[in-house]
């Protein structure tokens, strides 16, 4: 499609709230940078998500980054100017 994309994930373990007694959550970071067309033109995308610890985190990701992917692409054409071209 003429995208490069990364993707880096982070996982970051918060705090419990003693006050509020709330469960902690791990908050998962998925960064998806430099969605770069072929002619030059850089998007910036990034998402977080946040689950309870009990919840397999692992498998989250792999079934959101198929999905995050295409519409990254779909936001990219979107937006192309009409003096631009895709390359395939």
């Amino acid at each position: 499609m003429g995208c490069s994309i990364s993707v880096e994930v982070k996982e970051q373990e918060n705090a419990l709230d003693t006050l509020s007694h709330e469960r902690a959550c791990e908050s998962i970071q998925i960064q998806k940078y430099k969605l770069k067309k072929k002619y030059g033109r850089t998007r910036e995308v990034s998402i977080i998500l946040q689950e309870e610890k009990c919840k397999n985190l692992s498998n989250e990701i792999t079934h959101l980054v198929p999905q995050l992917e295409i519409q990254a692409n779909s936001i990219l054409r979107s937006r192309k100017q009409p003096h631009e071209r895709e390359i395939n």
